[in-house]
């Protein structure tokens, strides 16, 4: 009995304690106190930074600057340089062109106006100014006609190794060269200097050399071709590796074939005769190059020009085609 009343004794006070310290969750009084606890300190900060002033920017005053700033189109034009004046500052000449060796052409040329004049020489005593008796009166009048056009045919190919381009250089202003042309000479700081090759392979035949400006040369056409495919540094250098290989293994093939060599290369010799002869007649490879109105030859079949004929057509300029 005395437990049954301490245990109910207990949860009395229990109870009792629970109603006094916390109060109910739903009553007024709680959420009251609640709201004021949460809220209190966000109110109280905003209502202390609405009575702050609010700082207005500062403008900062433009100044005159105490320099002239350039402008676009003046800043343009000082750092634009031509390829004429980079070439005219260097310090050593630039070959722009290089002709290879036409000693077939010369030799094909002359052996062909040899025969050409011979045969004209000997037809014409034969048959006209001797003609034996008894001819109809238009044979010689005929081997005259002949005689004519083999001798016009000679002095044709007599000309095709006349005026034919063997370097063309770019001078900067400390080798320059003093000629007459003061006018182009002042116009330009680069002078040019082309170098022709002998008409007669003879060394008391001077190479003849002219010095002129850029402003004095054009072309019929622009030298280097339009590129079809552009190839990756990757390409190129595989392409190079090729052609190193190639050019080794015809080395080897050379050193290796001994007996067999006099007549690869005789074969080659009687190739190249057939191939200038051709040259000789259509003038095929050559392009025409007027310098101060004379036209001279530039062999854009197997001669080297720098970056693949671009300098000059950037030399030329607008020039091409006039």
């Amino acid at each position: 009995m005395s437990a049954f009343s301490r245990g109910s004794l207990l949860r009395y006070q229990f109870a009792v304690n629970l109603s006094s310290k916390t109060p109910h969750i739903f009553s007024r009084s709680s959420l009251q106190h609640d709201r004021l606890f949460s809220a209190a300190p966000i109110f109280r900060i905003a209502r202390k930074t609405s009575k702050l002033p609010l700082s207005t920017p500062k403008v900062l005053q433009q100044t005159k600057p105490s320099y002239n700033p350039v402008s676009s189109s003046s800043a343009t034009t000082n750092n634009f340089v031509s390829y004429a004046h980079v070439l005219s500052h260097k310090l050593h000449p630039t070959v722009l062109y290089e002709a290879p060796s036409h000693t077939a052409l010369m030799v094909a040329s002359y052996s062909t106006t040899l025969f050409c004049f011979s045969w004209a020489s000997v037809t014409y005593w034969n048959s006209v100014q001797n003609a034996p008796a008894g001819l109809p009166f238009w044979v010689p009048h005929v081997f005259t006609l002949f005689s004519s056009i083999v001798f016009l045919g000679g002095l044709y190919v007599m000309r095709a190794p006349w005026g034919l381009i063997r370097r063309v250089t770019a001078l900067p202003k400390s080798m320059q060269v003093a000629t007459g042309n003061k006018t182009a000479a002042a116009a330009s700081d680069l002078q040019i200097e082309i170098e022709l090759k002998r008409a007669f392979p003879l060394p008391i035949f001077p190479a003849r050399k002219i010095y002129v400006s850029p402003a004095q040369l054009s072309l019929p056409s622009p030298l280097s071709a339009p590129i079809d495919k552009v190839f990756t540094p990757a390409q190129q250098r595989a392409m190079q590796k090729e052609n190193e290989l190639l050019r080794q293994k015809e080395l080897e093939y050379e050193r290796t074939h001994l007996l067999t060599q006099p007549f690869r290369h005789m074969s080659r010799g009687a190739f190249s005769f057939f191939k200038e002869m051709k040259r000789m007649f259509h003038n095929e490879g050559f392009a025409r190059l007027s310098v101060d109105g004379r036209k001279y030859k530039l062999d854009i079949a197997d001669g080297w020009a720098l970056d693949n004929g671009r300098a000059l057509d950037r030399l030329i300029g607008r020039k091409i085609g006039v």
